[in-house]
């Protein structure tokens, strides 16, 4: 009798035993399923988000903490003359390109656009300089925005900057400056009477 009570009782334990190991299975294989879901979903998010910042026609630049290059898009390689595995890595003071002020002379490292994020810990909003790119003799006339990401102890972590050339506008500017000008040269040098009328 007590054989047969332990027989039983083995048999209802491994009854027992594999019913838990069968739920346990069925568990991990959702559990499994449920992690690769998760895993595609974020591939597909990722590759959403690379494809859209592929396209923006605005360059994209985002830096670490110690301001090196961790991820642009091809708008940004264009600007700066340089393909993204000669950025990825480099620092603000990667010599291969030069910022200029407004006046074209050479930038301090302090007022490049990361520095100034960095030092304040705030936005950079329309920050106009120029940017001598590797093999140009021109000067690549930009808009900078740059905003700051947090990390938990509220230390910046990254820099997303983004840039947009505006080259053609400062040349337009500057061709206009320069005929408003030569017109006031050429009154203010002539002892002729000019005068300026409209259609009517």
């Amino acid at each position: 009798a007590f054989q047969q009570t332990l027989i039983v009782s083995v048999g209802g334990a491994l009854v027992l035993l594999a019913a838990l190991l069968g739920f346990l299975y069925v568990l991990l294989l959702r559990t499994d399923q449920g992690i690769r879901a998760q895993q595609e979903d974020l591939q597909a998010s990722e590759e959403q988000y690379r494809s859209t910042l592929n396209e923006l026609p605005v360059g994209v630049v985002v830096h670490a903490s110690d301001t090196s290059i961790v991820l642009s898009n091809p708008e940004a390689t264009n600007i700066l003359g340089l393909t993204f595995e000669q950025m990825a890595g480099k620092t603000v003071v990667y010599p291969a390109w030069t910022f200029v002020y407004e006046d074209s002379t050479i930038m301090k490292v302090k007022d490049y656009p990361v520095s100034k994020v960095f030092s304040t810990k705030k936005p950079l909003r329309d920050y106009l300089l120029g940017v001598r790119g590797p093999d140009r003799d021109h000067i690549t006339w930009v808009l900078v925005n740059a905003m700051p990401t947090f990390a938990n102890d509220g230390e910046v972590e990254q820099v997303v900057v983004n840039v947009m050339d505006i080259t053609e506008r400062k040349r337009a500017e500057e061709a206009l400056k320069e005929a408003e000008q030569r017109w006031i040269a050429l009154t203010n040098n002539t002892d002729d009477i000019i005068q300026v009328l409209d259609t009517d």
